[in-house]
């Protein structure tokens, strides 16, 4: 089954979830798609309560119930230290999550039908799976249920914006990211080719007598084996450590326009063209100017975002009950 049903659009924020190191490899990806998928706190009341926030109950069913909506296959032969370890980082987040919507709620912020049905259409329009309504229900259980996350999903979208309306990111600070960060910013030489591969060292010899009255492409398009030869051989734009050592040795010490001897590698027999040469540089800061304000507001909405939580953490009755996880 799909776990698109926890995925949502814009995921900056991850509520603070950490997860154990034996996991963060395998379901990183996954968590990191579920942002804003709060699961709220509305288990069978039979399920053991694992935590408190402010008199509101959570139980082991919602807990489980948001891993089995990352895990939908299960944990398998998990070891049972390793389970409640990411039992407790699922824990972490949904009480992180039920802080978020309280103070949602103490911001007057509230979400209608109209957002809630829009991004229900706007989940369907991008859905790729065969059976909409039957995955939504082994997701969720029922369509309200899932309906319900949306609205907690927009309501915690709310406060993160407006947490960010008063931030602001001066010309000063995109120049220092960029003199920072500037190395990142390089781009290196790179080169355009083309090439011709043959399976013997005759066929590559008569190929390379050809090519002193015949065009390039038209011969490999005619006698070359690689996957390149429909397109006449052209290997694109590409730097050093993209192609194989024994191509990127040859083309880089030809000048543009120039056409190689025949090179043996353990791919065949080679020919190469190089067809244009382009000079390593930097990227200048007008060009980076936007991409970079962009990084600095998310990272100040990030820490915003990050101080909000511990203080409402430090503010609220939390009790865990870790001895039920």
């Amino acid at each position: 089954m799909h776990t698109d049903f926890v995925a949502y659009k814009d995921t900056d924020y991850t509520l603070g979830m950490r997860v154990s190191r034996v996991y963060r490899t395998a379901v990183s990806l996954v968590l990191l798609a579920i942002l804003f998928a709060a699961i709220g706190c509305s288990g069978d009341r039979g399920s053991p309560i694992v935590a408190m926030v402010d008199g509101r109950e959570i139980t082991l069913e919602d807990v489980d119930g948001l891993l089995n909506r990352l895990i939908p296959g299960g944990m398998g032969d998990v070891e049972d230290v390793e389970l409640k370890n990411l039992r407790l980082d699922l824990l972490n987040q949904i009480i992180e999550e039920e802080l978020i919507l309280q103070e949602a709620g103490r911001m007057g912020l509230n979400v209608s039908m109209e957002e809630v049905m829009a991004e229900v259409a706007a989940f369907k329009d991008e859905y790729i799976g065969k059976n909409f309504e039957v995955e939504v229900m082994e997701a969720y259980g029922t369509m309200q249920k899932w309906h319900d996350d949306i609205r907690k999903r927009i309501l915690i979208k709310k406060v993160i914006e407006t947490l960010s309306e008063g931030i602001e990111i001066t010309e000063q600070e995109i120049r220092d990211y960029y003199r920072e960060h500037r190395d990142e910013y390089k781009i290196p030489p790179r080169v355009r080719a083309r090439i011709i591969t043959v399976g013997t060292e005759e066929e590559a010899k008569e190929a390379r007598e050809r090519l002193k009255e015949e065009d390039f492409a038209a011969v490999a398009r005619e006698v070359s084996i690689s996957p390149e030869a429909e397109r006449g051989g052209d290997l694109g734009f590409f730097g050093k450590g993209s192609m194989p050592k024994e191509f990127e040795d040859v083309v880089f010490s030809l000048p543009a326009g120039g056409i190689s001897g025949v090179v043996k590698t353990a791919y065949g027999y080679h020919i190469f063209l190089v067809e244009e040469k382009k000079k390593g540089k930097r990227k200048r800061l007008k060009e980076l100017k936007e991409k970079i304000r962009v990084v600095l507001q998310r990272g100040k909405e990030e820490a915003e975002f990050q101080s909000l939580v511990k203080g409402l953490k430090g503010n609220a009755n939390i009790e865990v009950k870790e001895d039920l996880l």
